[in-house]
């Protein structure tokens, strides 16, 4: 089967492999409750982003100001889906009903998040 590019090179690196290693600020990441257009980490007391706003874009710093703080969780659920789809086109062994189903609600998670949607 065909791989996907670069896929050979990311499953083999060592896990202390700094090429594959994330270099963003460990998620996850919040809106600040105190200022709605700064996005914070939850683990580490810094300011990861702001999203500028003026009177007639407020709507659209709060919009990007959701997709920032969701990046972390978008990119756990994309590197899962990506690792459960490497594994299938090497194997032909397609994940279970059970962990498909977590990959999804994981998936799901992330996207309302960023869309700033009720669970």
């Amino acid at each position: 089967m065909n791989r996907l590019p670069g896929y050979d090179a990311w499953k083999t690196a060592a896990p202390d492999d700094d090429r594959c290693a994330p270099k963003h600020t460990p998620g996850p990441w919040r809106i600040n409750a105190a200022d709605r257009t700064e996005i914070v980490s939850d683990l580490d007391p810094m300011v990861i982003a702001r999203t500028p706003v003026n009177l007639y874009q407020r709507e659209a710093a709060l919009a990007n100001a959701r997709l920032i703080a969701a990046a972390p969780d978008m990119y756990e659920a994309l590197k899962r889906q990506f690792e459960n789809i490497g594994r299938w086109r090497e194997t032909g062994v397609a994940a279970s009903p059970e962990e498909s189903e977590s990959i999804y609600e994981q998936t799901v998670a992330a996207l309302t998040k960023a869309e700033g949607r009720t669970p």
